[in-house]
């Protein structure tokens, strides 16, 4: 116990030896090959420059043939992505009236439950996740999910329909 005690104690002053004599006159803090912290400028590197807001699609595209003259899609509805495997997934976007005590997302959501349940399809809200997102379940058993999700940087909602029914 007592070696391992020493030892500490000779370890300590080797280090308190090598750091004084690293910021003395004499050592070599002055010569610049120590650290020098006082009056050395603060490194930086440049800003990024932020990633800049798109609110238009590259190149609008339409439904495809295959998504079910049964689901309400808004009058404004613009089809950004479409997706046919594993089952059709198609995201737009489209802007909704406003509404004071409806946020332009639950706006969409609510018109689409409603028409939905119109046709007797049961909604069932998907919590903890951005937007209004909801399974809905048709009579006959299909399934779809879809999403509103705000995008208030461009004024209107992401709508993203997942139809796990219609496959290649």
């Amino acid at each position: 116990m007592r070696v391992v005690r020493a030892a500490g104690v000779a370890a300590a002053v080797l280090v308190i030896a090598a750091l004084a004599a690293g910021c003395g006159d004499g050592g070599g803090g002055s010569d610049g090959g120590g650290v020098k912290l006082a009056g050395s400028p603060i490194p930086t590197v440049s800003a990024v420059p932020p990633t800049p807001t798109i609110c238009a699609p590259p190149t609008p595209l339409t439904l495809p043939a295959s998504f079910p003259k049964e689901i309400p899609v808004p009058e404004d509805y613009v089809v950004w992505a479409v997706e046919t495997s594993p089952y059709l997934h198609v995201v737009g976007r489209t802007t909704p009236p406003f509404d004071q005590g409806n946020p332009p997302h639950g706006i969409v959501a609510d018109a689409l439950n409603q028409k939905m349940g119109a046709r007797d399809w049961r909604g069932k809200l998907n919590q903890g996740v951005d937007g209004g997102d909801y399974d809905l379940t048709a009579p006959d058993g299909r399934v779809m999910h879809f999403n509103a999700l705000p995008k208030p940087e461009c004024g209107d909602v992401q709508l993203t329909y997942d139809l796990r029914w219609v496959t290649p």
